[in-house]
C-alpha cells in the first residue's frame, strides 16, 4: 500500500478519537511509530503491514490523548520521568515505561473492540 494511502488511513483513525496530529510516513525508522510532542506529530513506519500499521496508530493516538490530557509540555515530562524510572530500577526505559504500556494496553483493546471488522476483514493475502 502506498505511503500516501496510509497516510489517510492514519489521519482517519486519529480523526475517530478527535485528534489532529501532524502525520508522517516514513520508511526509513527503526520503529514502528512515534510520538513527538513538541511538534504535536506522529511519525509513522511505513514498511508495517496493514494491520500491524492501524494498531500503531492506535498506540500512537493514545500517547497523542494523554498529551492533550497533561498538556504536550508535561506529558514529554512525565514520559522522559517514568523511562528515567524504569532505567533506575534495572528496566528499559522504553519497553517498561508506564506510557508505552498504557498505550500498547489501549490499542490491544481497541483492536479487539472498535476496529475488530478490521482485523477479522484481512485475510493472509492483504497481509502481503
Amino acid at each position: 500500500m502506498p505511503n500516501h494511502v496510509k497516510r489517510i488511513i492514519a489521519k482517519y483513525i486519529m480523526n475517530q478519537y478527535d485528534l489532529n496530529p501532524v502525520i508522517n510516513i516514513r520508511d526509513n525508522i527503526s520503529c514502528r511509530g512515534r510520538y513527538i510532542p513538541e511538534q504535536d506529530k506522529v511519525i509513522l513506519n511505513g514498511t508495517l503491514e496493514v494491520y500491524d500499521f492501524v494498531k500503531t496508530t492506535i498506540h500512537e493516538a493514545k500517547h497523542v490523548m494523554d498529551a492533550m490530557k497533561y498538556g504536550r509540555f508535561n506529558f514529554e515530562k512525565k514520559y522522559n520521568q517514568a523511562g528515567t524510572v524504569a532505567a533506575n530500577c534495572g528496566n528499559d526505559p522504553y519497553v517498561d515505561n508506564k506510557w508505552e504500556i498504557r498505550a500498547e494496553k489501549f490499542a490491544e483493546r481497541e483492536m479487539k473492540t472498535k476496529w475488530k471488522d478490521l482485523k477479522n476483514g484481512i485475510s493472509k493475502e492483504d497481509k502481503e
